[in-house]
């Protein structure tokens, strides 16, 4: 046979290739296209469908939220009128007259600014005595179902009801009590209607509101309807009635009807058409006081303008798909042409190769680089002139034999494991004269399929004589330098650190801004999120350790601290250990002023001392209360007065301290865990931040009976006001250039894809020189310089100096993860806009490009 095939063969097997692989190729694209179109269809509809059903579970669940929400104000506002003296003496007297004259201005303050619709005093045994909103009519016998619960229970009892007239009530009924017994009790009542409208307007939802029949009296429904300008119309619906709808316009919900409970993920949703319109509406069983369902709520969402969008989409992706599939066929043509000829070429190409193989192989023994070939019995099939050279001829054939001069197979041979795996595995070996060999074995296939391993061996022993020296030399250097100082050895991992925090936290709030709210992956990105921030807190509280520094106190609920970091903690808690957290109801209403990321860092720190105690199994206790101390209960070290504190208490079932242990238990660097496994920073860290707050800490612990730390933060009166937080700040955009330098190359794809995201057109540079060489050739191209600080040859300050040097009037945001080389003097000295420390929130970032481009003023954020 030739070696290469003719022209005239190439042409008649290019004409057989087209004809046997063009239309059976076409018709597999047909099918694909029509495929992907159909699945490209269903999937956007199904997408619509999922996000309409989780707006109306979100807007059923909000109504439920708001008639919480209301309930709660109906029963502040009885617990406020129980406590008045004249409330208890009118009901005990039954003076209608006086009640009236003391709270019918109360009323129409409560219907003026709380919509409150019901106003009532009955006696003890639920006999009506005023209807303050209704005063004329009285005596009856009050026979609701939350009057007869509060009478049961003896406590406040709260829900909706069905009036006669086909109205649904918010009420709720507090028994009110003097030191003889019960007296009478207050009720308040609004309708749903306030409800529906908060949602109707807050969250453009529209409703439709239903009774079942069997529970109204057709005359008196009808009636009511029409005292409140209603239209009633008893035999619209067979089974129900309405009784409030958002507009005149949705659907007849006829079939709809009776509502059943919801099952699965898609369950209720329905799609109903009125006059050209479409919507998604679920029904939802409205249930009142006595867990009675009496009607039903139906929620409508609008898709009218998505539908029409989506058809739209279906034929732009129809005919884009289409398109693709004539330049594919075409293109496909015109490859198979070309088929044969390349199939030629490569064959030639394979001849060449041989040749270039040969020297490559005779490159190799001149780099002196030993190659063996080795079947999985150990004998050597090939090797080259340096393996010979090292370990003699190929007269003994297995390679145990050759190489250590052994009469079986080493111990430590791996060649088994290459071949079964199917990996290459790399190791090193050294033989019995003292030569050390790094050998990188990959498994090898023959032409008869048999499999062998192929091993590139590198004589090491010099390199790792001269790495042994070495690495005396740097742990001699290490040990001198260790101890140089905490504040340069934390400004340093600060650098660094918050860099790669700021690349962490850059992705994920990108990832963030790329998903929708109810995507399952939101909680992990969020929960990550925030993560990274205390980790950015963590690195400035070493900094501030290291420099007795504090950070900005706020007035904060401490249970909510304690809540969120408990929530923290269980995600990572061993199973083998039982978590038992409480919090006094005294401890929930209290105040402290204090840093949150502090206060968590610190019990953080705690609980995870308390794990390591345990060895992770056992009991871990963790519980908030308040108290009262003395100025006995305060340890003589602290200077602290007496009053009352918050007590933050953490302990575990370990095996306890000695006396000695607890006398150094709080000193920088002193741990009992062993090498590699502690800093004997965290309670030192704990103490700072617990001295910082004004408090105290007190231990006990004994052998064998566990340990409990007990933090201790003086109570504040009056909440301190609150900065808005910014991470609710919206994303502030634009279209200016910008020119983005830094020497990380990921924090600069990462930033520029942000601020590409925000809309401004960004130029990257990775160095000073670079960046300075732009502005020269375009001098008014670009709005706005954002450089690093801390970059090789050219820092940010001197890009600095060198910009303004052009005359260039540009603003400058300098960012660094950490540099003690510039101050609050240098960005006045110098002209910088804004100094950023890293890691900066998206919306912080956005917000501090819009304002130094918008104002030119400087901006100082650390």
């Amino acid at each position: 046979m030739a070696p290469y095939s003719t022209d005239e063969n190439l042409a008649v097997n290019q004409k057989l290739v087209q004809k046997r692989l063009l239309l059976p190729i076409g018709i597999i694209f047909v099918g694909l296209f029509i495929a992907f179109s159909v699945y490209f269809f269903n999937l956007q509809k199904q997408e619509l469908r999922r996000d309409c059903n989780g707006i109306l579970i979100n807007s059923q669940a909000e109504f439920a939220h708001i008639l919480q929400q209301q309930t709660s104000s109906l029963r502040a506002i009885l617990e406020a009128l129980q406590r008045d003296d004249f409330l208890v003496a009118g009901l005990r007297a039954a003076d209608r007259d006086l009640l009236f004259g003391k709270y019918a201005d109360l009323f129409i303050s409560l219907r003026n600014e709380h919509n409150v619709t019901h106003f009532y005093f009955h006696t003890s045994d639920r006999v009506n005595l005023l209807r303050v909103h209704m005063p004329d009519r009285y005596g009856d016998q009050i026979d609701r179902f939350t009057a007869r619960e509060a009478e049961r229970t003896g406590l406040t009892a709260s829900g909706i009801e069905l009036g006669p007239l086909g109205t649904f009530t918010l009420r709720v009924v507090m028994p009110i009590r003097d030191q003889q017994g019960l007296v009478g009790y207050l009720e308040l009542g609004k309708e749903i209607d306030d409800a529906l409208s908060q949602l109707h307007s807050e969250h453009g939802m529209d409703y439709f509101v239903g009774i079942d029949k069997s529970y109204l009296n057709p005359a008196e429904w009808e009636t009511g309807m029409r005292m409140l300008g209603e239209d009633a119309d008893w035999d619209l619906y067979e089974d129900f009635v309405t009784v409030h709808r958002s507009s005149t316009a949705l659907p007849v919900v006829g079939g709809l009807w009776p509502v059943q409970p919801r099952h699965g993920e898609d369950g209720g949703l329905h799609e109903l058409d009125n006059e050209g319109r479409t919507w998604y509406a679920m029904p939802f069983p409205l249930i009142d006081a006595s867990n009675q369902q009496v009607g039903a709520l139906v929620l409508f969402e609008d898709v009218t303008s998505q539908k029409h969008a989506l058809r739209y989409n279906f034929l732009l992706a129809f005919g884009g798909l289409f398109s693709i599939f004539i330049v594919l066929t075409g293109y496909l043509a015109l490859l198979l042409r070309k088929t044969d000829k390349q199939l030629l070429n490569h064959q030639r190409s394979l001849l060449d190769s041989n040749y270039r193989i040969r020297k490559y192989f005779d490159a190799i023994d001149e780099m002196n680089i030993g190659l063996i070939l080795i079947d999985q019995n150990f004998r050597v099939l090939e090797s080259n002139r340096t393996i010979q050279c090292w370990f003699g001829k190929e007269e003994r054939p297995f390679c145990y034999q050759r190489i250590i001069a052994a009469d079986k197979p080493c111990s430590f041979c791996h060649m088994r494991k290459v071949i079964e795996q199917g990996q290459r595995f790399r190791f090193e070996n050294s033989i019995p004269d003292g030569r050390i060999f790094d050998i990188i074995s990959t498994p090898f296939q023959l032409a008869d399929g048999s499999a062998c391993v192929m091993e590139v061996v590198q004589d090491i022993t010099a390199a790792r004589r001269a790495e042994e020296e070495r690495w005396q030399l740097e742990a001699q250097l290490r040990q001198k330098l260790k101890m140089e100082g905490i504040g340069v050895m934390a400004g340093g991992i600060a650098h660094n650190f918050n860099n790669n925090l700021a690349i962490i936290l850059g992705n994920i709030e990108l990832a963030q801004r790329k998903i929708s709210d109810t995507n399952k992956l939101t909680k992990y990105l969020e929960n990550a999120r925030t993560a990274v921030l205390r980790s950015r807190d963590l690195v400035t509280q070493i900094l501030t350790y290291s420099r007795q520094g504090s950070k900005r106190k706020e007035a904060t609920q401490p249970f909510l601290v304690a809540d969120e970091t408990m929530s923290l903690l269980l995600s990572t808690l061993p199973p083998s250990v039982q978590l038992e957290y409480r919090v006094s109801e005294e401890a929930r209403k209290v105040h402290i002023e204090a840093d949150v990321g502090q206060l968590q860092e610190a019990l953080l720190n705690l609980c995870t001392n308390a794990i390591h105690a345990m060895d992770e199994q056992g009991e871990l206790i963790v519980r908030l209360r308040e108290e009262k101390i003395e100025q006995s209960g305060i340890p003589a070290q602290y200077d602290c007065r007496p009053g009352h504190y918050v007590i933050l208490s953490v302990a575990d079932s370990g095996s306890g301290m000695d006396p000695e242990t607890l006398e150094k238990v709080f000193d920088p660097f002193f741990t009992t865990k062993e090498v590699n496994k502690g800093t004997g920073m965290g309670l030192a860290t704990v103490q700072g931040v617990v001295k910082q707050h004004g408090g105290f800490i007190r231990v006990f612990s004994a052998p064998g009976l566990g340990s409990t730390f007990e933090l201790c933060f003086p109570t504040v009166k009056q909440l301190i006001a609150q900065s808005e937080k910014t991470d609710e700040e919206e994303s502030l955009t634009g279209s200016e250039a910008i020119l983005l330098v830094d020497d990380d190359e990921v924090l600069l794809s990462l930033g520029r894809q942000i601020l590409t995201d925000l809309g401004y057109r960004v130029t990257v540079a990775k160095s000073g020189a670079e960046a300075l060489a732009y502005l020269r050739r375009h001098p008014e191209q670009f709005d706005l310089l954002i450089t690093d600080q801390t970059m090789p040859r050219m820092s940010g300050r001197d890009l600095t100096i060198e910009v303004h040097k052009l005359g260039l009037p540009l603003p400058i945001i300098l960012t660094s993860g950490y540099s003690s080389q510039v101050s609050e003097e240098d960005i006045q000295k110098y002209g910088i806009s804004a100094y950023c420390s890293k890691p900066l929130r998206l919306n912080e970032l956005s917000r501090i490009v819009r304002t130094v481009i918008d104002d030119k003023v400087s901006v100082d954020v650390n």
